[in-house]
């Protein structure tokens, strides 16, 4: 590049701007530094994961989930729910 050049992407950017990225790259820091990743809530990417969200959803717990939708933007396709059955793997 030239010295009047500037970048408008950076390379690899793609795996901290998406959430299902992030999501999977700080679920992966937290597996390895647990007591230095433990500042996020554990998060779930269908359908990767939907064997161990089922797994953790058995145990009878009550909690609410944050879906979000891997392609949408502006809080588009959003929603909270209790029930695990509302959360299909290819969603």
């Amino acid at each position: 590049m030239k010295d009047y050049q500037r970048v408008n992407h950076f390379p690899g950017i793609y795996n901290l701007a998406r959430k299902n990225m992030l999501g999977r790259h700080l679920m992966r820091m937290m597996n390895f530094l647990p007591y230095d990743y433990n500042f996020f809530p554990i998060t779930y990417c269908m359908p990767h994961d939907y064997k161990d969200f089922i797994e953790e959803t058995a145990s009878g717990n009550p909690r609410t989930f944050i879906v979000k939708p891997e392609a949408e933007s502006q809080g588009k396709g959003i929603f909270l729910t209790r029930n695990p059955e509302d959360i299909k793997p290819t969603d």
